[in-house]
Formats: C-alpha cells, sequence, structure tokens
C-alpha cells in the first residue's frame, strides 16, 4: 500500500486538532482553499498556483476557469487538466457546509449533469430559464424583460440557486421575483447583455424583470 505523502499528512492533523474553529462557520472558503486545498493538491503533484510558469494553454490547474453547462457558462474553482485537456473539476465549499445532507449544495455535481427537465442535454446557445424550485413545471413559460427588451423563454432548470421550496410562496409565486431567476447564455445575448447575468444581476448593470407567462 502507498503511504500518505507528508503534508497531507500534516494537514489532516492540523484540521483535527482545530476542528471546531474549521467546522464553525468563521473560516471561510477562501481559506480554506488557501490553506488545505491547495496544498493538498500540490502534495499530490498537481502545479496549483502554475510556479512552472507555463502558458495558459498549458497549466496544470485553471482557477474559475469558463465552461459550458447546459446553456450558460459556469465556473468550477478548480478544473485540473493534463495536456490542456480537462480531466475532473472540484468545487470548494468552506467545512461548515453539510455537502453530504444539503439537497443541493451547489457547484461541481452540476457542472458534469444535465439540466433538470431535459435530460438530453442543451445545445449551447439555447433560450431558457431557471428558477430555484422543484414544482414548477418544466417548460412553463417565463417572460423576461431587461431595458425594455422582453422575451419569452421556457424553464429548462430547477432548483440550482436555493434549498428548499420554501423559498416560494404558498400561490406558487417567488417571494422576490427579482432575484429568483437565472438565465442560460442565449436568453442573455438576446436580451442585449454583453457580459451575461448573475442571478438578477447583470454584468453590464441594470435589473432583470420577469413574470409567469
Amino acid at each position: 500500500m502507498a503511504q500518505i505523502p507528508g503534508r497531507i499528512a500534516e494537514l489532516v492533523e492540523n484540521f483535527d486538532r482545530n476542528k471546531d474553529f474549521f467546522t464553525s462557520g468563521r473560516y471561510n472558503e477562501t481559506q480554506v482553499r488557501r490553506e488545505f486545498i491547495d496544498p493538498f493538491f500540490e502534495a499530490l503533484g498537481w502545479d496549483v498556483t502554475n510556479t512552472s510558469g507555463y502558458a495558459h494553454a498549458y497549466k496544470d490547474v485553471i482557477h474559475e476557469d469558463a465552461i459550458k453547462v447546459g446553456g450558460w457558462t459556469k465556473a468550477p474553482d478548480y478544473c485540473f487538466r493534463i495536456g490542456g485537456a480537462r480531466k475532473f473539476f472540484v468545487e470548494a465549499k468552506k467545512p461548515s457546509i453539510d455537502v453530504k445532507g444539503d439537497p443541493h449544495p451547489g457547484g461541481a455535481l452540476s457542472y458534469g449533469a444535465q439540466t433538470s427537465c431535459n435530460p438530453s442535454g442543451l445545445p449551447e446557445d439555447s433560450v431558457f430559464v431557471a428558477l430555484p424550485s422543484t414544482t414548477v413545471p418544466c417548460n412553463t413559460n417565463v417572460i423576461v424583460d431587461y431595458a425594455g427588451t422582453q422575451v419569452t423563454a421556457p424553464l429548462k432548470d430547477r432548483g440550482p440557486m436555493t434549498v428548499s421550496d420554501a423559498y416560494w410562496n404558498d400561490d406558487g409565486l417567488p417571494q422576490f421575483p427579482s432575484r429568483a431567476i437565472d438565465l442560460s447564455d442565449g436568453l442573455a445575448s438576446d436580451l442585449g447583455m454583453s457580459w451575461g447575468c448573475s442571478g438578477s444581476t447583470p454584468y453590464g448593470g441594470g435589473t432583470v424583470k420577469w413574470r409567469f407567462q
């Protein structure tokens, strides 16, 4: 049996000694990445910080690499590559998050998955929306308004932004409609957003408004 690298054993011992603090919620994701995840993969031989000075195309690890998933752009915390080819992703979470118990921890699980309403997947330029609910029927039409431009798009992904349907009122309408939506890259383009949209906040400024058709 191969021996555990000494550096990894040190990381395990450090975490065990200070577990109460690390899992308290005061220890954030950036800290766990710098102090545990980065050195863990470095101990396994990955050049996490590109100390070799390779050009971008040949780096071992790309941080927050932009990839297409179900028609919009995602950015996993780590993309590990060999010869420039993507091999696997790592999504970091602070230790206080129960990744196993949380039904929607977000991140890496979705990067290799298909959208929940279309198991066969969608073309990259598809026009659709995502909503934080598992009860709104797939393909429900949503009218989206941005800077006076309106586009009607179907619901093709559900539940990526919140952990439960408690986000929604009993009448089925969202409590905070300006925040409870995500747009595919294709829809963002049709609405005239040059840099896409994160939730209701377009990277170019302004606000997205929407309602069911």
